[in-house]
């Protein structure tokens, strides 16, 4: 008798166990399905977005075309005429 009681409750103790370790692996699963549906839709806005950064980079590379060309055409020519005016200053008694 006092061996079917050891038995009974060994089972009981190993039911508890697997079923503990179940639900681990359960939440588990469940946890990687979520993250592998988030990264989806992740992967969906970022090629969503994708057309626009492609646009948005063109923009900027012609920005710093125009900026660049700009300060060669007006600001180099301005910045030596204030250097010249500058030296000139400093030559003359004040």
């Amino acid at each position: 008798m006092e061996l079917l009681t050891l038995f009974t409750s060994l089972l009981a103790r190993q039911r508890e166990r697997v079923s503990s370790a179940k639900k681990r692996y359960e939440i588990g699963l469940e946890k990687l399905a979520f993250t592998a549906a988030s990264v989806k839709e992740m992967q969906d806005e970022l090629t969503a977005l994708r057309p626009n950064l492609i646009k948005t980079v063109a923009e900027t590379e012609d920005l710093m075309a125009r900026v660049s060309k700009e300060k060669s055409e007006v600001v180099e020519p301005k910045k030596a005429q204030v250097d010249i005016e500058v030296g000139w200053c400093r030559l003359t008694p004040g």
